[in-house]
Order: structure tokens, then C-alpha cells, then sequence
């Protein structure tokens, strides 16, 4: 079914969205949407269902039920499949799958020719591409004897060439070396804000979704586990499973004494001693008192206490790792180990007693998971 979209960019809209792989639910009724010409990532471990939604947005996978819609057309439902060439979505894979057989610029040519564009067309967008990317002076090079991050931006090229409303990248950083990854990174990022191009970018690798998106769906077990900026991620997860994902997170476990308009009061046992510790909310999220919940504190946001902290802790020091710039250490208190992450220089040596600061402004509470 030919259903010419358009070439600006556009937003996309996926609802109650269910997918089965290899006769299981890969994905379980999720619901997102992104507005025209903003980045979103889709964020999880191996077998979340993220890489099934991407490939049922790109039309490389039916869906059992729900609605894809690209801009205000639908593309996809349970009775619906348009094919993915009459989407106008382009797709950047992890194996960057570049054409052996051709130059660098024909490779980025490749879907323009598809279109039947005019020679000089083409050739201009080839050259506006190549110098997006920085390629310009390897246009006329075998593009599989180039670097693999070079092969990147070839696939990349590739992709927005023929101006895609919406663009697809599945784990594209994930054969490249560390150097190589924060390149590429900062790359995607400067040509997605210079096009504006609506972009689905899909991910296991927490740096490159704090980093790059404009908003972050985690997904665990097929479903949307949460839904947030990436600040607002980092700073108030939803629960044990996203703290533990996105970061190292300290977790307790306590109960609601008292709920405030910002803060809730906790009682907490694990650590060795009948603490009460106060923790921030936000407005929307209220706990019942009584309610056994887990409370997440960030290692930066640990501190040796001073006199003048409130909200304190002993333990004895399992471990200290001095790493240049910043110093890690585990600390056992009570019936935890706590992780502290600190650029400043830490008392003490493994077997000796430290004190530990927790402000309340920097625990935050979810649920309490079965972990």
C-alpha cells in the first residue's frame, strides 16, 4: 500500500501498543508519543521489548494489537501494516549495514536514486550529507575501508538523506570503543538539533540516554517501567529497578511515619539502629502512612558527616578505591552496604568506623520492590 507521508518531520504516536516475539509478548500494552522534531530514547536491559517496538514503528514487525500513527496517519494496527518503504522512516543499525559494493557517496545516495530524484538533486543532498557528517573528503572511498565509526556516520548520512519524518537508530554506538561511542554521541546529538529530525534511538546504555534525550522511556518486562526527562529520571525514579538501572543507587528499606507537602518521615531499621530519616516527594507522588517503601540515595549524594549534620549513620569501611578524580567506597552499615562516591579525601581505611550523612534532600522514595 503506497502512502506517501511527506518529508517534514513528524510526531509519532503509539498506543496500547502489544507485540509477540517467538510466540511470547515482547511488548505488553505500552503508550508513548513523541512531538515533532524531539529525541526520544527507549532504555532497558536485553529482552525489555524495546528493540520489538522499534522495529513495529519502523514496519518490520506486525503487531497483534494497538495503533501506530505517524504524524496523524495510522501505519499500524492488528488489521493494519503499511510497509515500511511507504513510512517515511529511516533506520540506523547497530551493524550499520552500508553497501560493500559502493563509495561513500553512493551508499548515501542509494535512497535518494530509490526516489527517482533529479541527478542534481541528489547529488546536492549527497554533499550537504557528507559535509553534515564531516565525510566530504571520503565521498569517493569504498565505504567498508572505512573506520567503524566512520561507517557510522556513512549509515548515518545514509538515513537522512531523503529526509525521513521520523528517524530510527537501534543500538548504533554498541560495536564502537569508548572513545569512538562519546564521539558519535556528540555527533547524533549536533545533527539531530541542526535538522530538528523527530528521532527514536534505542539503547541498554544509560550515558547515552541521560546525555542525548529530550525524554526516556525504561522498559522492563515489556512494559514502560517509567517515563520521564532524563534529569527527572536520575532524580526521582520510580523505583528500585530504574534507580539500579540508571546509576548506582543505595536502596533501604523503611516505613512512612508521617507525609508533609515536600518530605515524608521514615522509620528505618536496616541499618543498625532505630533511625528516622526524612526524605523529599514530589507534590503527585504520596505515600500512605504506614507504607513499607524503599528509600534511594544517589553515592555522590553521600557524605562524611560533620557536627552539624542531622541525619546520620555509623559503619565500618569495607572497601576504599582511590580513582584519580574521585574516591568509591562501601561501607557496612547494620545490615547494608552503602556505596559512597566522593571527590573529596576520605578518613579512614577498610576495618576503621566512618559516619555517613544522608540529607533528606537528596533520598527520595518508591514503592518497595520484591527484590
Amino acid at each position: 500500500m503506497n502512502m506517501p507521508l511527506g518529508t517534514k518531520a513528524a510526531g509519532l504516536d503509539v498506543r496500547k501498543l502489544v507485540a509477540s516475539y517467538r510466540g511470547l509478548t515482547a511488548v505488553d500494552g505500552i503508550s508513548f508519543s513523541i512531538p515533532p522534531s524531539k529525541f526520544l530514547t527507549l532504555l532497558g536491559p536485553s529482552g525489555c521489548g524495546k528493540s520489538t517496538t522499534l522495529r513495529s514503528v519502523a514496519g518490520l514487525h506486525q503487531i497483534d494489537a494497538g495503533e501506530i500513527r505517524i504524524g496523524e496517519i495510522p501505519v499500524a494496527t492488528a488489521d493494519l501494516h503499511i510497509r515500511p518503504e511507504h513510512r517515511e522512516i529511516n533506520m540506523v543499525f547497530q551493524s550499520y549495514a552500508i553497501w560493500p559494493h559502493m563509495t561513500v557517496a553512493d551508499n548515501v545516495a542509494y535512497g535518494l536514486k530509490m526516489k527517482g530524484l533529479p541527478r542534481e538533486v541528489i547529488r546536492k543532498q549527497v554533499t550537504d550529507m557528507l559535509d553534515l557528517v564531516g565525510l566530504t573528503a571520503f565521498s569517493d572511498r569504498m565505504a567498508t575501508g572505512l573506520s567503524g565509526g566512520q561507517q557510522q556516520r556513512v549509515a548515518l548520512a545514509r538515513a537522512l538523506a531523503t529526509q525521513p519524518r521520523i528517524l530510527l537508530l537501534d543500538e548504533p554506538l554498541s560495536n564502537l570503543d569508548s572513545v569512538l561511542r562519546n564521539r558519535m554521541r556528540c555527533e547524533i546529538m549536533r545533527i539531530q538539533r541542526e535538522l530538528g529530525t523527530t528521532t527514536l534511538y534505542v539503547t541498554h546504555d544509560c550515558a547515552e540516554a541521560l546525555s542525548m534525550s529530550d525524554r526516556i522511556l525504561v522498559m522492563d518486562k515489556g512494559q514502560i517501567a517509567q517515563a520521564e526527562t532524563p534529569e527527572g529520571l536520575y532524580r526521582y525514579p520510580a523505583s528500585r529497578f530504574v534507580a539500579e538501572f540508571i546509576g548506582q543507587a543505595n536502596v533501604v528499606l523503611g516505613i512512612v511515619l508521617d507525609v508533609a507537602e515536600t518530605e515524608i518521615l521514615v522509620e528505618v531499621s536496616g541499618l543498625g539502629q532505630d533511625l528516622k530519616l526524612n526524605a523529599r516527594r514530589r507534590p503527585e507522588d504520596k505515600p500512605a502512612k504506614g507504607q513499607i517503601v524503599d528509600l534511594i540515595i544517589r553515592p555522590e549524594s553521600l557524605r562524611q558527616a560533620t557536627p552539624q549534620d542531622t541525619q546520620v549513620v555509623s559503619g565500618r569501611i569495607l572497601q576504599k578505591e582511590f580513582l584519580g578524580s574521585r574516591t568509591e567506597v562501601s561501607v557496612r552499615v547494620g545490615e547494608e552496604t552503602l556505596r559512597l562516591d566522593t571527590v573529596d579525601r576520605v578518613e579512614g581505611n577498610p576495618g576503621d568506623r566512618l559516619q555517613l550523612s544522608m540529607p533528606s534532600d537528596a533520598i527520595v522514595w518508591a514503592p518497595a520492590s520484591s527484590n
